[in-house]
């Protein structure tokens, strides 16, 4: 069942929440038996797509399918936020990360749905949560301790994992808000008053430093606060759609250049640069950041 007025509480133009209406009018009611079975008995969330993806046709895609899945769930994930006595206002916030996947669909596909649907497995299995601008996963313990420069992770320390929806404006300041609204729900949980923020993504590998550090004030002064501790290259730029909006490209003139990152990600990959992602970790000590990246100085 899809959460009361949910479409609008997210943030659905009218034009989008019409469309899906009429998606959830043809398929709605049929999906929905398997979203109770998810939520409700546990179903694996890869059982219950193979269900409900004969429900795709010829004017039906599989991403449309799968957004109307995660809806019909909305409801019954709401009811388990309330046992465990998490506002609404966390959850409708949570849930906003449908409304910015569905409008990377239709930019990237052309299709008002979702490509990322087992992403959500980690929000309806209560595992990742919205607190202000950026989501967290409540990580497992590591197997090892992770050594930083000042201070040491070991097994069974707790920490949280980070990431960063397409919702717009990093700024510093709305970050330092989540990170503080992190502490204050896990400050019971926390080692010496640290909290420990994990992340791993394309903006923290290093070489793209200088791309950020022209194009991007607020990606910069994000990343900045990242202790780099782990550096993977890549053969091709596969985080190219979350720049350019285009999985496939044969030179940088196919690409658009409407935005200052744009152009200077265009300069990089004509300059031979060299792709990957990286990981990287914040200590958070409920005010400020203790951490620095190494590379951004």
């Amino acid at each position: 069942m899809i959460y009361e007025n949910l479409l609008d509480k997210i943030g659905f133009d009218p034009e989008i929440k019409e469309v899906i209406l009429s998606y959830q009018d043809m398929i709605g009611r049929e999906v929905e038996v398997y979203s109770k079975k998810y939520m409700c008995e546990k179903m694996p969330m890869s059982e219950v797509l193979n269900i409900i993806h004969q429900f795709k046709n010829d004017k039906l895609s599989e991403y449309t399918v799968d957004m109307i899945f995660l809806l019909n769930s909305t409801g019954y994930l709401y009811d388990q936020y309330m046992k465990m006595g998490i506002s609404e206002e966390i959850f409708i916030n949570t849930m906003k990360d449908i409304l910015y996947k569905v409008k990377e669909c239709i930019k990237l596909k052309g299709i008002t749905g979702t490509f990322t649907v087992a992403w959500y497995d980690g929000f309806f299995r209560l595992n990742r949560l919205g607190l202000g601008r950026l989501q967290y996963d409540i990580c497992p313990a590591p197997s090892k301790k992770v050594e930083l420069i000042d201070y040491t992770i070991d097994e069974n320390d707790f920490s949280l994992g980070c990431h960063i929806p397409s919702s717009g404006s990093l700024s510093h300041e709305i970050c330092i808000k989540s990170y503080k609204m992190a502490y204050e729900m896990f400050k019971n949980r926390l080692k010496n008053g640290i909290l420990p923020i994990k992340c791993t993504s394309w903006l923290l590998y290093p070489p793209y430093v200088k791309v950020f550090r022209k194009a991007s004030p607020n990606i910069f002064k994000f990343i900045s606060d990242f202790e780099i501790s782990e550096i993977n290259q890549q053969e091709k730029f596969y985080d190219a759609w979350r720049i350019f909006y285009a999985e496939n490209y044969e030179n940088t003139g196919d690409l658009p250049d409407n935005t200052k990152l744009q152009r200077e990600m265009k300069k990089y990959i004509d300059d031979n640069g060299i792709f990957g992602a990286g990981s990287g970790v914040i200590l958070f000590d409920g005010n400020k950041i203790i951490t620095q990246n190494q590379y951004c100085k």
